[in-house]
């Protein structure tokens, strides 16, 4: 139940990282999400998932979530492009022991809104940086103080956030079309950098 916690509002806190950051024109976000294959992946993702959805309908927004079950990280970063997504989040516990896991956040395809800059357009799919990362603990952290201090009702966050029906998410019929047009477009962008 604590992990369990800790992933709601770390999904909730990178929800608001995205919105602060981007700003879709039709109001709409949209995630990647996936897992690798140990045993706690897609209870994380789950929390992942309420935590951000939670916080898009607290702010009267939506996010499309994308999921593509397990897969591995560069096929996690590609579909961000793939898909024009907004960011993502991935739970995989990389080289620690099996028993262990976490996340990575993905960035979106393109700049911020808002922040110009004479350098080319980021790289989408990458794990967000020093910086980015940096504002979703600190955001995570406030917001756990809030709960220590009674200001914030964990409680009924998690409640309200256990209604959200993952299962329709995460059993979705267009799981496989999805993966499908993830994994081709790894596979055009591996070409490509390999010049066939």
């Amino acid at each position: 139940p604590e992990d369990e916690a800790i992933a709601v509002v770390y999904g909730y806190n990178y929800a608001r990282l995205v919105r602060s950051t981007r700003n879709p024109s039709n109001g709409a976000y949209k995630l990647i999400v996936g897992h690798d294959p140990r045993p706690t992946g897609e209870a994380i993702i789950r929390s992942q998932i309420r935590g951000a959805l939670r916080r898009a309908e607290e702010e009267g927004k939506t996010i499309e979530i994308i999921y593509l079950g397990v897969i591995t990280t560069p096929l996690f970063e590609s579909a961000i492009r793939t898909f024009n997504a907004d960011g993502g989040v991935m739970t995989t516990g990389s080289h620690t022991p099996l028993k262990h896991n976490g996340w990575k956040y993905g960035t979106a395809n393109e700049e911020p809104a808002g922040k110009k800059s004479d350098a080319a357009l980021l790289q989408g799919g990458a794990v967000l940086g020093a910086e980015q990362m940096g504002r979703v603990i600190i955001g995570t952290k406030a917001f756990i103080k809030r709960v220590d201090r009674g200001r914030i009702n964990l409680k009924a966050l998690m409640t309200k956030a256990d209604k959200i029906d993952i299962d329709a998410i995460l059993n979705s019929p267009d799981e496989n079309d999805r993966y499908e047009k993830a994994l081709d477009g790894y596979i055009k962008e591996i070409e490509k950098f390999l010049g066939d």
